[in-house]
């Protein structure tokens, strides 16, 4: 009758355990799921694709919304350098990212450059 008992005790244990290492692995693939989704979003929000598999596709190699933004300027900084030269004026960083599209730390530059 113990061993019964002592058997029945272990197996709940076992049980208790293989559900709690079950939920933690879901619980985790939700959060990536989440987190995908909301990258997906700021990717489209940013550029405007609307095809999932197409996001879905950027989002595979980690292209972020950031990450987007910086390769859309790379055009922008061909032209600007294409003599081998700079100016002042090119490298303020309010002629080459629409203040909208900027981060916070780089809007504040703008604003200092402005000012300065």
């Amino acid at each position: 009758m113990a061993d019964e008992r002592i058997l029945g005790e272990r197996g709940k244990a076992l049980e208790d355990e293989f559900f709690r290492k079950e939920n933690e692995r879901l619980i985790a693939k939700l959060r990536e799921l989440k987190a995908k989704e909301a990258t997906r979003e700021e990717l489209s929000r940013i550029s405007g694709i609307t095809n999932t598999a197409i996001l879905d596709r950027l989002i595979q190699p980690g292209i972020h919304a950031e990450t987007l933004v910086a390769l859309s300027i790379v055009p922008l900084a061909e032209v600007a350098w294409a003599d081998g030269r700079s100016t002042r004026r090119r490298n303020r960083p309010s002629s080459t990212v629409p203040r909208s599209l900027a981060s916070p730390r780089a809007r504040a530059a703008m604003t200092s450059s402005r000012a300065g």
